[in-house]
């Protein structure tokens, strides 16, 4: 599962600290990394979901 905050271009892990600070209205959560990169969405910089599969 990967997350989107509100507002936000880049999908995160569950664990980032960036999503952590949110409640879950402000969260979309993507099924697989494709999902997400097909909303046009890119991976978090920090904590790099690309690199990190779950």
């Amino acid at each position: 599962m990967y997350a989107l905050g509100e507002g936000e271009t880049e999908y995160c892990l569950p664990t980032c600290g960036s999503i952590g600070t949110r409640s879950l209205a402000e969260v979309t959560l993507f099924a697989s990394r494709a999902a997400a990169e097909s909303g046009g969405f890119a991976p978090c910089g920090s904590c790099r979901p690309d690199l990190h599969p779950i």
